[in-house]
């Protein structure tokens, strides 16, 4: 196939046969326009002679891979690729990435998502240890849960105080769930629960609000038959549209702080002797994460 030295404009009918040409199956030996090689080896060589973008709808590049395999040997790219995927396109692969360093738009909501049938942003913890902070008449007893471990063990009642940081990775505008790690240390329990019970205040970092009035609720663990087993009992704390006993989803930003006190509200764990007081190891806060920080530190943090 002739091409039109550099510089040179095509003619209609030049235009029409280029067309046609690139049609056919590519044979070694052919070159197709400036840049695209077919040695008589069957040796492809691509040669970049200026940026490349795609980013008007309904174009783009399509490889079929059972026809067309590139490995290292056979693609060389002389000059650099810029701008083929623009910073408002989402790339799904089940191939493994490599890269030195993974350039993301700074915008809020955006970042790594996971599972490519359903993308969605992954989950996170946010730790709240358990230590003694109550020095009041409903503190906790710090003592043996089994052998020489200690935990808190908590009578109807008995309460502990928290707080959390919205991390810089907090997904903007998502819900978060409060889960109490919990367990006893009987061998003649038969069944049973117990109610769990939270009260909590949020607000913004930087000056950026008052603690408003806090908000309360509960939730109901069962408790397991089985001696020292590690317990999880899980309650959704925070909507778009919050009830009674939700903070506001669309309040939270990094740098805020979740005030909170959680404790036993009741025990209704059965036994076939003395019913044990339950221990309360870690309350954390599920929430879902960009996995990338945000580009400013302070408000606006995604400016």
């Amino acid at each position: 196939m002739t091409t039109a030295p550099r510089g040179f404009s095509r003619t209609p009918s030049e235009k029409v046969r280029d067309r046609r040409n690139a049609q056919r199956t590519m044979q070694g030996g052919d070159m197709y326009g400036d840049g695209l090689t077919i040695g008589n080896d069957g040796l492809i060589t691509v040669v970049v002679v200026k940026p490349i973008n795609i980013a008007a709808a309904g174009i783009g590049l399509t490889i079929d891979a059972s026809y067309f395999a590139i490995t290292s040997s056979e693609l060389t790219i002389v000059n650099p690729i810029t701008d083929v995927i623009s910073s408002s396109s989402t790339i799904t692969t089940t191939s493994t990435v490599t890269a030195d360093t993974l350039i993301l738009n700074k915008a809020s909501g955006k970042g790594i998502k996971v599972d490519t049938a359903s993308p969605t942003f992954g989950f996170r913890d946010l730790l709240g240890d358990m230590t003694a902070k109550n020095v009041g008449a409903s503190k906790p007893t710090h003592t043996t849960f089994r052998d020489g471990l200690l935990a808190f063990r908590f009578g109807a009642g008995d309460e502990e105080y928290f707080q959390f940081h919205i991390p810089h990775d907090y997904a903007q505008g998502t819900d978060i769930f409060l889960h109490f790690h919990w367990g006893h240390n009987s061998a003649l329990v038969t069944g049973g629960s117990i109610t769990l019970e939270y009260e909590a205040s949020y607000s913004n970092g930087h000056d950026g609000g008052a603690f408003p009035a806090s908000v309360s609720g509960t939730v109901v663990g069962a408790a397991s038959l089985v001696q020292y087993r590690h317990i999880l009992t899980e309650v959704q704390i925070s909507a778009a549209s919050p009830s009674a006993s939700q903070l506001d989803s669309d309040d939270f930003e990094p740098d805020g702080v979740i005030m909170m006190t959680s404790g036993v509200f009741a025990n209704n764990i059965t036994s076939s002797g003395g019913v044990p007081d339950p221990f309360i190891f870690y309350v954390d806060i599920h929430y879902q994460s960009t996995n990338v920080g945000t580009k400013d530190k302070a408000p606006d943090f995604y400016a």
